[in-house]
């Protein structure tokens, strides 16, 4: 499974995306909102969003803030996965690509990401 959107040519004025929760990063990633959850606690900045935090997500290298991520489970329930809508009316018509970072650490020390070129027609 690998992070996906509704498909590479787009007549809607959103796009639908889908980050898999995959099990090797489910303990990196509790930690890391526990320390934000501790963190934004010591400051008193109020509650964590820890997904808008977690994962980075860009569109044409501008960084999308504040998405509204849903967990969703399958029928397996031991495997689920999170998704948002991100509205794009006012992307011109033409290529484009999603760029999606999440601070999991890949096998070069670098956060992960992963690219998904479409067309907004």
């Amino acid at each position: 499974q690998f992070p996906s959107i509704q498909g590479n040519v787009l007549e809607d004025d959103y796009l639908h995306l889908k980050i898999p929760s995959f099990v090797r990063e489910r303990i990196y990633k509790e930690s890391f909102c526990n320390e934000i959850s501790r963190i934004q606690a010591d400051s008193l900045s109020g509650p964590s969003d820890c997904n808008n935090r977690y994962y980075q997500v860009f569109i044409d290298n501008g960084k999308i803030e504040r998405l509204d991520f849903m967990k969703v489970h399958s029928s397996n329930e031991s495997f689920y996965h999170y998704e948002t809508f991100i509205d794009i009316k006012s992307l011109q018509r033409g290529k484009h690509f999603l760029k999606l970072k999440w601070h999991y650490l890949n096998e070069n020390g670098d956060l992960a990401q992963y690219i998904i070129p479409f067309y907004k027609n």
